[in-house]
């Protein structure tokens, strides 16, 4: 039997998956923190919709009233066309025409880009501000928040 013993083999085996718990909860975050969770949201009008929105990477959507929008940096997954202008991974800008709508999992809002291309925002809660929600690939969401519109 080696120095450690049976008993001394366990410690140890158990020291390390206590690290790697606290190290995968700490990564993951395991719910802790203050951030209120993404909730679906109820009741949303069209006219609630229209305005600046603003998110991360200095990002910009405006959603005007005739249906049409500009974005500026915007993060989300995306369909690809020519009137995308992707400026890295899943960072884009362009313009065209808007539409929402009410679906099975909840309310969105469908981009379309003038010249081919597209993406989807979910429209929910975080907490009590209403929120646009772009999926991204690193299963991340980047969200928007009303604002006051780019000044550039």
């Amino acid at each position: 039997m080696s120095a450690l013993g049976a008993s001394g083999k366990w410690s140890i085996v158990f020291k390390i998956l206590a690290c790697f718990l606290v190290v995968t909860w700490t990564v993951a975050g395991c719910g802790f923190g203050d951030a209120p969770p993404l909730k679906k949201a109820q009741s949303v009008q069209r006219k609630e919709l229209v305005g600046s929105w603003q998110g991360d990477y200095a990002a910009f959507l405006t959603l005007r009233e005739d249906g049409t929008f500009a974005a500026v940096k915007l993060h989300t997954s995306f369909t690809k066309g020519a009137g995308i202008k992707i400026l890295g991974k899943e960072l884009l800008e362009g313009s065209g025409t808007w539409s929402f709508g009410e679906y099975g999992a909840g309310p969105e809002v469908n981009i379309d880009f003038a010249g081919g291309g597209g993406a989807t925002l979910k429209v929910v809660q975080k907490g009590e501000v209403r929120v646009l929600s772009a999926w991204v690939g690193d299963g991340d969401s980047a969200l928007l928040v009303k604002g006051p519109a780019p000044t550039s």
